[in-house]
């Protein structure tokens, strides 16, 4: 994405100096493979475009350039409204892996006040250019914004400001993160060019302004700590959702009941954000996994065979048949017959991570202790529970 960002960036640069329409549609070509490898290029794509608009606007390009940006944009917009319509919207908007990572693992990184934007600005400096280095970074792009300003290169300051703008907003709207985050990679190339435009500037006077430059980036790089303080650094942190949390603890305090299944070659049923919590308990194991159908995979884990439904979460009552526990069951059946999986007396069925559903169901069922067993010490966000399929399944007719 970086690679394909910063070439069509380079050639939109070179076609507004120079007006060559190949480097326009090599620009084009760019950010369309760009949008195509992450959806975060989205909002450079709106960043571009209220930038250069902002700039045709106020005169600052020609505006004889306007028609041939627009055609060239074209591909770009059919390929998000193509992606949007065919994978985003049936797939992703609206679904429970959004409102799981909206509340969940990025709710950190949105921003629910205007107080708050500094902060992620702050983060997103963090991320990209290292801890400890925040204040010197602010210090740097400030700079650079400015000389921006004075040297009246009005691209980069157009492009910087624009890209920070969407972010920002996109993160206030709740539908991007913006901040300490590997989300704002996409930030990279619009932060880097105001920071070193300065710094080039100063190496171009000669030897004295060279030395100069260093020595002054030496002093204020060891001398950090009081710069990240004015920023607001240290008190830059990100507290986890207690309700939110999987405590190693608790993962193992089932490990002895995981190995115990394992040597008695029981099979063990799972969805996928157990199967992800568990991924450094399997060694290795899981490279060797198998597709048994679309929704479901399996691989051999020491004595137990492990089935995974492709699914984040399973439960007992579910509106789709992908996320329900009897269907899980009749998937393997339908896979694998010679398992008679609704015969078998004993199954292992861990429960690990923020969404222990079925765990719950399982609690709650009112008939549980005819069906399924869990440690007593054990937590609902990581149990392991033995199951009778063939007395869950005479008690689910």
């Amino acid at each position: 994405q970086m690679v394909c960002l910063v070439f069509g960036l380079w050639c939109l640069a070179k076609f507004i100096r120079a007006g060559t329409q190949r480097n326009l549609w090599l620009c084009s070509l760019g950010l369309t493979l760009a949008v195509l490898i992450h959806y975060s290029s989205f909002l450079v794509v709106a960043g571009l475009g209220l930038s250069v608009g902002a700039l045709l606007t106020m005169g600052r390009l020609d505006r004889s350039l306007a028609k041939p940006l627009v055609l060239a944009s074209v591909p770009i917009l059919v390929t998000m409204v193509l992606l949007y319509t065919l994978h985003v919207r049936p797939r992703l908007e609206g679904s429970e892996l959004q409102e799981l990572a909206q509340t969940g693992w990025l709710a950190s990184y949105m921003i629910a006040g205007g107080s708050e934007v500094w902060m992620h600005l702050v983060g997103v400096l963090r991320y990209l250019f290292g801890p400890g280095n925040e204040g010197l970074v602010v210090l740097l792009l400030l700079l650079g914004l400015v000389f921006a300003v004075r040297e009246r290169r009005d691209l980069v300051l157009a492009w910087s400001l624009a890209i920070l703008l969407v972010g920002i907003a996109a993160a206030w709207a709740q539908k991007y993160p913006f901040g300490m985050t590997r989300h704002s990679m996409y930030l990279t190339p619009f932060l880097v060019v105001p920071l070193v435009l300065p710094l080039a500037a100063c190496l171009r006077k000669g030897r004295v302004w060279a030395g100069g430059t260093a020595l002054v980036a030496g002093t204020l790089f060891f001398w950090s700590a009081p710069l990240n303080t004015a920023v607001g650094a240290a008190s830059l942190t990100y507290r986890p959702d207690p309700e939110r949390l999987v405590e190693v603890a608790a993962i193992e305090d089932i490990e002895s009941g995981l190995s115990a299944a394992r040597s008695a070659g029981i099979p063990m049923l799972m969805d996928r954000e157990t199967y992800y919590s568990m991924l450094p308990l399997f060694d290795g194991a899981e490279l060797a996994r198998e597709d048994l159908s679309g929704d479901l995979f399996h691989f051999q884990w020491d004595g137990s065979r492990v089935l995974v439904r492709n699914t984040w979460d399973l439960r007992l009552e579910a509106e789709r048949e992908i996320d329900s526990f009897d269907g899980f069951l009749d998937s393997i059946h339908r896979a694998d017959p010679t398992l008679r999986i609704r015969e078998l007396r004993v199954v292992a069925v861990p429960v690990i991570g923020w969404t222990p559903h079925l765990a719950v169901n399982f609690d709650q069922a009112p008939d549980r202790d005819q069906f399924a067993q869990k440690p007593p010490n054990s937590v609902l966000q990581a149990s392991l529970w033995k199951v009778d399929i063939r007395s869950y399944t005479e008690l689910r007719r």
